[in-house]
């Protein structure tokens, strides 16, 4: 993240935005659950505190 980060903020002019929308798109379904299990078990480990 922190690489794709550094490209866009670096090489915007560059940047495929067609080719960024389609990955958001593919990419972003498979991993919102598993973050969402991520910041479940975090909370968990937490007793529901945030910090």
């Amino acid at each position: 993240m922190k690489a794709a980060r550094n490209f866009f903020a670096h090489a915007y002019d560059y940047t495929d935005w067609t080719r960024v929308w389609e990955t958001i798109e593919t990419v972003l379904p498979i991993l919102k659950p598993k973050i969402e299990h991520i910041i479940e078990v975090l909370e968990k480990e937490n007793n529901g505190k945030t910090n």
